[in-house]
């Protein structure tokens, strides 16, 4: 899943440097414009003065789709899991298991 190769960061605005931009000062959140170009160039845009930035909302359609990919593993993961428990219990109960695995 392309998304999952982004890594969110915290940043602030050089707000002196740039005060004609009147960015907002404090702690902001959100993602490299460079490393999402590389991954997903389509939500990058470029400014006029070359700065590039992300259009965050055609973001939401991408993590909501990792969340169900990421979801499917899970519940593909839990069947195993009470597979793996159930075949456990049916061979401590032939007592060919000593110990459960907890």
């Amino acid at each position: 899943n392309k998304i999952m190769k982004l890594n969110g960061v915290s940043y602030a605005y050089r707000t002196e440097e740039y005060a004609e931009k009147r960015f907002e000062e404090g702690k902001h959140y959100g993602v490299i414009a460079q490393e999402v170009e590389r991954v997903i160039p389509e939500i990058v845009k470029e400014g006029a003065s070359g700065e590039k930035s992300v259009v965050y909302t055609e973001m939401i359609p991408l993590l909501i789709e990792a969340v169900k990919e990421q979801q499917k593993t899970i519940e593909k993961q839990r069947k195993e899991m009470e597979t793996l428990k159930s075949k456990i219990n049916r061979l401590e109960m032939r007592g060919l298991v000593a110990e459960a695995i907890q």
